[in-house]
């Protein structure tokens, strides 16, 4: 299976893995794997599309979903920080650069129909991240 690809997200792979949205990367020569809920991704996605999102700041941004996924998100020392889950919560950190290539490629429907990731290539992917 390969990962889906997009020219406005060249340094990115996304894919899908049951209720999960995978996107993998390259930063500074280590590989990065980013599993992200299904309800959150949604969040994200309706967030950006209806570009109210406005500018990402050191304080947390609350964005909500239509299928009940939240999501806080923050822009620290050139990375943003995505906090979610309430029985056990999640944060996950990304260059601010790879997090433009994600937004572009959600802005640009590049990623709406994502293939899906067999269980060998997601452990896989897993197994690759230090």
């Amino acid at each position: 299976m390969a990962w889906q690809t997009s020219a406005v997200a060249p340094l990115c792979q996304f894919g899908r893995h049951g209720a999960e949205i995978l996107i993998r990367y390259r930063y500074a020569g280590t590989p990065v794997l980013l599993a992200i809920p299904h309800p959150v991704w949604l969040a994200i996605v309706e967030t950006l599309r209806a570009d109210t999102p406005g500018e990402l700041g050191t304080g947390w941004s609350r964005w909500h979903g239509t299928e009940g996924g939240a999501v806080l998100v923050a822009l620290r020392q050139g990375h943003v920080h995505l906090g979610f889950g309430y029985v056990q919560p999640v944060s996950l950190r990304m260059p601010a650069s790879v997090w433009r290539q994600i937004t572009a490629a959600i802005r640009a429907r590049a990623v709406d129909r994502l293939p899906a990731v067999d269980a060998t290539e997601a452990a896989s992917a897993r197994r690759a991240v230090p």
